[in-house]
C-alpha cells in the first residue's frame, strides 16, 4: 500500500509559509501517513500530528521575540545581541520551551496514526541522529523539538541525558531520507530554506512533489506576527498554484469557470488590440513585433501579466486568493476611491503609473468605440507596464 509522507525543512522565523501551506493540502484531501521534520518544520509537525492546527494558527499569530528567547537587552541593538551570543554562547531559548510545553500534547502525538520523525546533530561530534517517535522516551518529545530547532550558535546547545544536540538542519534540513525509510513511497516536501544541508538523492519509486516559496518570506530569525499572518497567505496560495488549483505569478487566481471565460474575453479584446495596429508603425518599432510575437506564443502569459500589472499599480494584497469576478470588483472599488487624487491632464511623461493606466484605458476604449486603426505603438514602446494594466483594465470596464 503506498504510504504519503509530508517533510517539512528548517526555516526559523518562516516557519508560519508551513502552516498556511497545511491547511491547503487538508482542503484539497491530502492525509498523511508520515511526517518527518527538522528545526521548527520539526515545531510544526508536532502540532499537525496532533491533529490541532488551530494551535499552530494561534502559535504563529501571537509569535515574538519574547517567547523564543530571552533577552534582558534593547531587542533592536544588534550589536549588543550579538555580544550576548559571544558571551553566552547562544539566546537562552527557555521562553520557547514554555511554549512549547503549551502547545505539544504527547499523549496526542503519541496516539496518532501518523508516523513522526525528526533529526538532530550531535555537539561538538556532528553527527546527525534520526529519531522516530518511537525511539523517544516518553516525556522527552518537547526535549527533542527543542533540540531539533536549537539554531546554533545562536542559539544554546540543548542537553538531554548528558548528550548536547544543535538544530537538525546541520545534517539534513528537509529529511526526505527519513521519510522513506518509514516507507514513504509519495512525498509532498515544504521546504522554506534555511541555507543549511538538504541531503539530495533520488529513491527508485519515490515521488517527490516540493513547494517552495514564490515570494521573499522575510528575515530567518525575524520574528514578528504580522510577518507570519502575511507568510500564512503565502503557503497556503503556493500549494494551489503547486496543484493547479490557482495560477499566477505574484498574485493568486482561483482557476475556475469564471476564471476561463474572462480569459477568453481576454484574448479576444488584446488580439483587437494587438494585432490589427497599423502596420506601417508597427513596423518600424521592432519591440512591437517582439510583443507581438510573445502574444501569439503565449496569450495567457499576457492575460496574467496583465491582471498581475494593474494589481501591482493598484495596490491589491498579493497574499489574498482571488476569484477574478471578486478581484475585478475590489479592483474597480479601488481605482473609484483613487480617482479624485489622479490628474490625467499633466503631459504624459509627468503622469503616474496609476494615471497612465486611466488615460491609456480610455485611449483603448475610445478607439475600439469609434473603430479606429490602432496606433498604440508609442504607448506600448515606453510606458509597456501601464499599457498591459490598460488593456485588462478597457476590458472590465463598462
Amino acid at each position: 500500500m503506498s504510504k504519503l509522507a509530508l517533510v517539512l525543512s528548517g526555516g526559523g522565523s518562516k516557519g508560519s509559509y508551513q502552516v498556511g501551506a497545511y491547511e491547503a493540502l487538508k482542503e484539497l484531501g491530502f492525509t498523511f501517513d508520515i511526517i518527518t521534520n527538522t528545526s521548527v518544520g520539526a515545531l510544526n509537525g508536532a502540532i499537525f500530528v496532533q491533529g490541532e492546527e488551530a494551535k499552530a494558527y494561534h502559535l504563529w499569530e501571537n509569535i515574538d521575540y519574547d517567547k523564543i528567547v530571552k533577552l534582558d537587552i534593547d531587542k533592536t541593538n544588534i550589536f549588543k545581541i550579538v555580544k550576548e551570543v559571544a558571551l553566552n554562547k547562544g539566546l537562552d531559548t527557555s521562553p520557547l520551551e514554555n511554549l512549547l510545553h503549551t502547545y505539544i500534547d504527547e499523549s496526542k502525538i503519541r496516539a496518532s496514526q501518523t508516523k513522526f520523525g525528526l533529526v538532530v546533530v550531535k555537539y561538538p561530534s556532528l553527527k546527525s541522529k534520526e529519531l522516530t517517535l518511537d525511539e523517544i522516551n516518553e516525556g522527552q518529545l518537547v526535549d527533542y523539538l527543542l533540540a531539533s530547532s536549537s539554531c546554533f550558535p545562536a542559539f544554546k546547545v540543548k542537553t538531554i541525558d548528558g548528550q548536547k544536540y544543535i538544530d537538525g538542519g546541520y545534517f539534513d534540513n528537509l529529511p526526505i531520507n527519513l521519510a522513506v525509510k518509514l516507507g514513504a513511497s509519495e512525498v509532498i516536501a515544504i521546504d522554506i530554506g534555511s541555507g543549511l544541508i538538504n541531503k539530495k538523492k533520488k529513491f527508485e519509486g519515490v515521488g517527490v512533489t516540493y513547494i517552495r516559496p514564490r515570494k521573499k518570506l522575510g528575515m530567518f530569525l525575524a520574528f514578528d506576527a504580522n510577518v507570519a499572518r502575511r507568510n500564512f497567505k503565502y503557503g497556503y496560495n503556493d500549494v494551489l498554484k503547486t496543484f493547479k488549483v490557482a495560477v499566477g505569478l505574484h498574485f493568486t487566481f482561483i482557476d475556475e469557470i469564471c476564471y476561463q471565460e474572462i480569459k477568453s474575453l481576454f484574448i479576444s479584446h488584446a488580439d483587437l488590440v494587438l494585432l490589427t495596429q497599423d502596420s506601417n508603425v508597427l513596423n518600424k518599432v521592432n519591440k512591437i513585433e517582439l510583443i507581438k510575437k510573445i502574444y501569439q506564443s503565449d496569450k495567457e502569459r499576457v492575460f496574467i501579466k496583465s491582471i498581475e500589472t494593474i494589481a501591482k499599480i493598484f495596490n491589491m494584497d498579493d497574499g489574498n486568493t482571488y476569484h477574478l469576478d471578486d478581484f475585478n470588483t475590489a479592483l474597480i472599488d479601488k481605482i473609484k476611491l483613487s480617482l479624485k487624487d489622479l490628474d490625467l491632464n499633466k503631459p504624459l511623461n509627468k503622469l503616474n503609473d496609476k494615471e497612465k493606466t486611466i488615460k491609456f484605458t480610455n485611449k483603448i476604449k475610445e478607439t475600439i468605440k469609434n473603430e479606429r486603426t490602432f496606433v498604440l505603438s508609442p504607448l506600448i514602446t515606453l510606458y509597456e507596464e501601464p499599457f498591459l494594466a490598460a488593456l485588462y483594465l478597457s476590458l472590465i470596464v463598462s
